[in-house]
Order: C-alpha cells, then structure tokens, then sequence
C-alpha cells in the first residue's frame, strides 16, 4: 500500500503538489499523467527515496514495488 497524507512537494520556489492525500492498494495498477514541469518525476523521485516531502507524510508499505521508466 502506497499513502500520502497531506504531501506538500517543491522544487526550487516552485510548490508542485501542495496538500495532497491518496491511498493505492496493493495489487492496484495506477498510471501518472500530466503536463511538463508538472512534477511527475519529482513525486515518483519521492516515492522512491531519492527526494523528501517539504511536509505531509508518505508511507510506503514493506515489499511494495515501484515501477518508473
């Protein structure tokens, strides 16, 4: 299970996602779309350690597997 609870995200003085809350069950297939610059990488970037949330939590459940190309 994947869960963001109030995810604030930014890049430089850019706020990319700001107050965002979801919950992805394991076993669900979940697409990301959306504009250029719109912050996609950055929270797949989070997702995977790479970045940290400027505020929120994200809680990614043991044995999950994140896939990105």
């Amino acid at each position: 299970m994947l869960l963001l609870r109030n995810l604030t995200l930014s890049r430089g003085p850019h706020t990319l996602i700001s107050g965002a809350s979801v919950t992805i069950e394991r076993g669900w297939k979940t697409g990301l779309v959306g504009a250029n610059g719109s912050g996609k990488s950055s929270l797949l970037a989070l997702l995977a350690g790479d970045l940290h949330a400027d505020a929120g939590d994200c809680e990614i459940q043991p044995g999950t597997r994140l896939a990105r190309i």
